[in-house]
């Protein structure tokens, strides 16, 4: 019998089933075998507060996306993923080697946020070039593809400057988070 990953969401089951979300669980293992790092991929379906937009809206993401400013959007998802960063536990790991791969649906957009170890380490423009591949693969329509690349990228990116120790443990959960 195989084991139910986690409770999809509806607004998820486009984009993952069961056997998806096994992979993408599993790439996150493989690239923390690289590193000391610890890699969170985390989706959520929407960024932007919907107080002025009815929620009926969100059957129409192009409307929304068109009707709330560029800027707007962006703010909201660096927010969003700064807020997650924080209470998914990304700044308690041991070595302050923490990674949140945050992806938010409705407004399209990527953010790789490090803890305070790799920030340090590594320019402000190392992810850049990562979130736009990850952006044109999930362009594709293929979610799960974009994110196992983005993911393995990152396990191996981290590992070249953060390379697995013998007393490494895995501090965080390997587990996909999808979350409203």
């Amino acid at each position: 019998m195989v084991e139910k990953v986690l409770e999809i969401p509806r607004w998820a089951r486009c984009h993952f089933d069961d056997e998806k979300i096994r992979i993408l669980d599993e790439t996150v293992s493989v690239a923390e075998h690289k590193t000391e790092a610890e890699i969170v991929p985390m989706i959520v379906r929407r960024s932007t507060p919907m107080g002025v937009l009815p929620h009926l809206l969100l059957w129409w993401p192009a409307l929304v996306r068109f009707l709330i400013p560029k800027h707007d959007q962006e703010y909201s998802v660096h927010t969003r993923a700064a807020a997650e960063f924080f209470r998914c536990g990304l700044v308690n790991t041991q070595r302050s080697t923490g990674v949140l791969l945050f992806v938010s649906l409705l407004e399209r957009r990527v953010v790789v946020l490090a803890d305070r170890s790799i920030i340090e380490k590594l320019p402000n423009n190392t992810w850049d070039q990562l979130v736009e591949e990850i952006i044109q693969l999930k362009k594709n329509k293929n979610l799960t593809d974009a994110l196992t690349h983005g993911i393995s990228k990152l396990g191996t990116v981290l590992g070249e400057h953060f390379p697995i120790q013998h007393d490494d443990r895995n501090e965080l959960s390997n587990k996909l988070i999808l979350s409203e």
